[in-house]
């Protein structure tokens, strides 16, 4: 198997961004969480605006600064996009709730019709360029490897590509426990013991750090090696599809226009 992972770090801020008027969306912006700052654009950052600031800073600092609120289906809304897109170039493409701005799609048997790995991904950077988002990608033999290898920014701009199994395992030993969902609630503890990397952990006798971190954490790192099955939710096109679209102003439409008013 050869995995494809997107990553949409910018996904709610770009999703926000979409819904606005042209005038608006030109402007500063960051999203809003209990009236806490919890991402900012560049215009914004370049303003001072960063995560974590209270709304009152925020503003103070950048007036022309433009608030919205995180919203998970909007969010949904745009990933889903990005998951159609992906699905013009295989089947087996995967999203899960536990990583919102991911997408995975398995192009092994792809590759062939679409000239090789190098021509699909630059196809499918170009079919996504539309959408308005910006995407780091990461290619590697397993599902998991590829979603924690496209999240990892030392030296990857454009994201990791590995293809064989033992590059693979080198690879995922230098990469930074920090990557891995399970090992976020327990990361102060492993950086107080030095453990920083993947490899740091496998040196470790797994029952001791199962009972320490829990199996999920030796699951995840497991599923990213190619050592255990990987389940995935599968993309599948709707039978039949609808959208509602709210425009930004009055519409008029003639007797001619084929438009059906619902």
């Amino acid at each position: 198997m050869l995995w494809i992972g997107l990553h949409l770090p910018l996904l709610s801020l770009e999703a926000l961004r979409a819904t606005l008027a042209p005038d608006q969306a030109s402007l500063p912006l960051a999203l809003l969480q209990a009236h806490e700052i919890i991402q900012a654009d560049a215009a914004a950052q370049a303003l001072g605006v960063r995560a974590g600031m209270k709304r009152a800073t925020a503003l103070a600092l950048a007036p022309s600064l433009l608030l919205g609120q995180a919203e998970p289906r909007r969010d949904a809304q745009a990933r889903r996009a990005v998951a159609h897109v992906a699905l013009a170039y295989t089947p087996s493409v995967a999203c899960d709730a536990e990583r919102p701005a991911e997408v995975r799609l398995e192009v092994q048997a792809s590759l062939r019709c679409f000239g090789g790995l190098e021509r699909l991904l630059q196809r499918l950077r170009q079919d996504l360029q539309p959408l308005g988002h910006e995407v780091r990608l990461a290619v590697a033999p397993t599902a998991q490897a590829a979603s924690l290898l496209v999240r990892w920014g030392e030296g990857f701009e454009r994201g990791a590509h590995v293809q064989g199994r033992s590059a693979l395992h080198r690879l995922l030993d230098a990469a930074p426990v920090a990557l891995l969902l399970a090992a976020r609630p327990h990361l102060p503890a492993l950086e107080g013991m030095g453990l920083r990397t993947l490899g740091d952990l496998r040196a470790l006798p797994r029952s001791g750090l199962a009972r320490r971190c829990g199996q999920a954490l030796l699951d995840e790192i497991d599923r990213a090696r190619g050592d255990a099955p990987e389940p995935q939710a599968w993309i599948r096109h709707p039978p039949s599809f609808g959208s509602r679209v709210e425009l930004y102003a009055r519409a008029e439409f003639r007797e001619t226009d084929n438009v059906k008013l619902l």
